[in-house]
């Protein structure tokens, strides 16, 4: 758990302070979220979940569900990304070897343009960008 899971941040939009300027305290005009990381660039960055029963879930981003999590733009299906379980296929009789399929090795399939098919994460300009700085 975070050292501020305790804390909540709430805009009453109905509600003013007396005293206090009109838009001190303004509710958001946009549906986005911001999310400051400190630290270095080594740190994890787990995605942590709250859950409508109070309770907080912690997604490491290892795990195959952290690509939709982080990106629900390009995976609005909830694709599975990456997992470590993932084996690589012999490309010349379609069977799964023994031989772990590297995060490199899936990603590169991942972006790859292939002839006949439309590969929608290509077309995302900004994000794609960042998602593949990311990975």
């Amino acid at each position: 758990m975070m050292p501020s899971d305790t804390h909540k941040i709430v805009i009453h939009t109905d509600s003013t302070l007396v005293g206090v300027h009109v838009r001190r305290f303004n509710a958001p005009t946009v549906d986005e979220v911001v999310i400051i990381i400190i630290g270095d660039q080594f740190q994890t960055r787990d995605i942590v979940l709250h859950r409508r029963n109070e309770q907080l879930t912690k997604v490491a981003e290892r795990h195959r569900y952290y690509d939709a999590l982080q990106y629900p733009i390009l995976f609005w299906d909830g694709a599975d990304g990456y997992n470590f379980s993932f084996k690589m296929v012999n490309t010349v009789n379609g069977e799964e070897t023994n031989k772990k399929c590297s995060s490199m090795n899936y990603y590169s399939y991942r972006l790859m343009v292939r002839e006949n098919e439309d590969n929608h994460i290509l077309k995302c300009r900004q994000l794609f960008h960042q998602y593949i700085v990311d990975m």
